[in-house]
């Protein structure tokens, strides 16, 4: 399954169980011709921007924000480090949420995605 299809199955999850949280997803996954890609990529702070941006607060985060891979993606090497420049700075938009009071995380394909959700809105 692709990254794309999770995606969309992750929104549509989000529609019908939290019909009332608002939600907006990045568009960096979705075919662009070039001249769209470069307006794109000027309107957004880095190319690290989580793919799926929830703005419902709990008792302890502003939001939760979520970097989604397909499932069974390996994003990190043997040695414990991320496979990819791209990883790395992913990682750091994730890690500078954190610091500002997000949740924010990677999650591997739309189950865990899906998980994080779910413990999320409990909180």
């Amino acid at each position: 399954m692709s990254e794309a299809l999770e995606h969309s199955m992750l929104c549509s999850y989000m529609r019908t169980n939290y019909p009332h949280v608002v939600f907006l997803s990045d568009a960096s996954g979705i075919k662009m011709t070039m001249g769209q890609a470069i307006k794109w990529k000027g309107m957004r702070s880095s190319n690290g921007i989580p793919d799926l941006i929830i703005l419902q607060p709990s008792k302890q985060y502003y939001g939760l924000m979520i970097e989604l891979k397909k499932t069974g993606e390996k994003i990190y090497k043997k040695d414990g480090s991320l496979k990819t420049d791209h990883l790395k700075e992913q990682a750091t938009v994730l890690s500078i949420l954190r610091i500002k009071g997000y949740k924010a995380e990677f999650a591997i394909g739309f189950t865990q995605a899906r998980d994080l959700i779910i413990e999320y809105m409990k909180q």
